[in-house]
């Protein structure tokens, strides 16, 4: 999962630069908390092991980071790409 994390915002960052996103900074600095967080998961899973409490945890964390970020902060980039384009 950190692999595909590190993967995909990555990938989605460039896309950014591509169009000119004019809110980059703030998307990458989200992506950077993020991918911390995740890190954090990893070593606490690996030091502590995989109890049903942290999969649970780590579970509802990525739900909600995935409901409030894609909703939210992902949707800000296809509104600017169709503004941009004019596309209504």
């Amino acid at each position: 999962m950190q692999e595909y994390v590190v993967y995909h915002f990555d990938d989605e960052e460039r896309y950014q630069e591509e169009i000119n996103y004019p809110d980059i900074e703030v998307h990458k600095r989200v992506h950077a908390e993020f991918k911390e967080e995740i890190n954090e998961y990893a070593r606490i899973l690996e030091e502590e092991g995989f109890t049903e409490e942290k999969i649970q945890e780590l579970g509802a964390r990525l739900m909600t980071w995935l409901i409030m970020h894609v909703g939210k902060a992902d949707q800000k980039i296809g509104e600017y790409v169709k503004a941009r384009e004019g596309v209504q």
